[in-house]
């Protein structure tokens, strides 16, 4: 909860200048993972079977923010979620 507060009160100045506030934020996933959870109606749950294929994908990362000032999406897929690739995007 400290932290928050901290975080806050470290925001304020911004907020109060108006100045643009940038919101990003990743998320990485393999295109040939294995669903461990998945919805499913209860009488449907025993005919879900899954495997992995022979030929697997790639991993993909995508990496986007949204503004404090403006209301559209930016992102782009990337393929990896390192330094360089978040550098590159910003």
């Amino acid at each position: 909860m400290i932290q928050k507060k901290e975080f806050v009160f470290r925001l304020l100045p911004y907020i109060r200048d108006q100045r643009e506030i940038l919101f990003f934020d990743e998320t990485s996933t393999h295109l040939w993972d294995k669903p461990l959870r998945v919805w499913r109606p209860i009488d449907k749950r025993a005919s879900f079977h899954t495997h992995l294929p022979d030929s697997r994908g790639k991993g993909i990362t995508v990496m986007g923010f949204i503004s404090s000032k403006h209301d559209r999406v930016v992102y782009k897929l990337m393929d990896k979620t390192n330094k360089e690739c978040v550098t590159e995007f910003l």
